[in-house]
């Protein structure tokens, strides 16, 4: 970059763990944490990254529910989630799944997902507390270091099964092919303010549930400060738009808009650590759901 390596502005890059955090659940019960545990919650694939500390503890659970006695109330689910992302800890109830593992079910099973997050109350680690320059072209006017979730988009899609490396056509390609996409990925459920429990500590709760499950699937998580239709940030559903397309566009007017920043005609444009401080977003691993008699999930617990 070009500034020390004191300084924490700099216009190539970040500190491991000054922007992007990657949240771990290791287990290891009375013991000391050590470096095995964190490789083993890893492995697990119960984890969650986040950019800018727009969340910083997140629970996400599954849990399958039957007609009759064996119902499961949303309440009940986002009770259990609840606890959890308070005490930071994990999610262990028999008939339901967390990140990186899987949930058997019979056909016509409602599953009740559950969400709890905390996007943290206070300042990040954005040197920066001019306003985002991309909520700016949308009148909002929000600090760069003091972030609000905006959104969450819960997405779903069908499991196909592992694919065969012979099978090249299946197994590896482009962006866009049919190896590297899935057709029935979709956004299944947003929850934003309107949508979602607030708290004082800044945590958000929000539950929905998927009725008479017929077919092997996964749900996972993204989160983010902006909302749908930014521009060169999001799209109208608010799936993010490719960086490279936003250069040269966003204004950064401020003031305090630093000296290293893109300038065009005159005029700084969001660029280098300050487009990365505007534009935050948090993605979890997925859940999954194995229905019985549906795509066996192979190679997940």
């Amino acid at each position: 970059g070009s500034f020390g390596p004191d300084q924490r502005e700099s216009s190539a890059d970040f500190f491991p763990g000054e922007y992007t955090r990657d949240h771990v659940m290791a287990r290891t019960g009375s013991a000391k944490l050590g470096t095995q545990a964190i490789v083993d919650g890893l492995r697990s694939g119960n984890s969650f990254v986040a950019n800018g500390q727009l969340i910083d503890r997140l629970a996400f659970v599954a849990c399958v529910s039957y007609p009759g006695p064996g119902a499961r109330s949303n309440a009940s689910v986002e009770a259990a989630a609840a606890t959890a992302a308070a005490n930071n800890t994990h999610i262990n109830i028999a008939g339901c799944a967390t990140m990186g593992e899987k949930l058997v079910v019979r056909p016509g099973a409602e599953i009740v997902v559950s969400v709890v997050v905390r996007d943290p109350v206070g300042t990040n680690n954005a040197p920066y507390s001019f306003a985002n320059p991309s909520l700016k072209q949308i009148g909002i006017t929000q600090p760069l270091n003091a972030p609000l979730l905006d959104h969450i988009d819960v997405i779903g899609g069908k499991v196909s099964g592992y694919a065969s490396p012979g099978n090249l056509a299946a197994y590896a390609g482009l962006i866009g092919s049919p190896a590297a996409s899935n057709a029935s990925a979709a956004i299944a459920k947003v929850f934003n303010s309107a949508t979602w429990t607030a708290l004082a500590d800044g945590t958000r709760k929000m539950t929905y549930r998927i009725p008479a499950i017929s077919a092997s699937q996964y749900v996972r998580l993204r989160g983010t400060n902006l909302p749908a239709a930014t521009p060169f940030e999001t799209d109208a559903s608010g799936s993010p738009l490719l960086d490279f397309g936003s250069q040269g566009k966003i204004p950064c007017l401020d003031a305090l808009c630093p000296a290293h920043m893109t300038v065009v005609s005159g005029v700084k444009f969001a660029s280098l650590d300050v487009a990365a401080w505007s534009d935050l977003w948090f993605y979890s691993n997925p859940i999954f759901v194995e229905v019985q008699g549906s795509t066996v999930v192979a190679g997940v617990k």
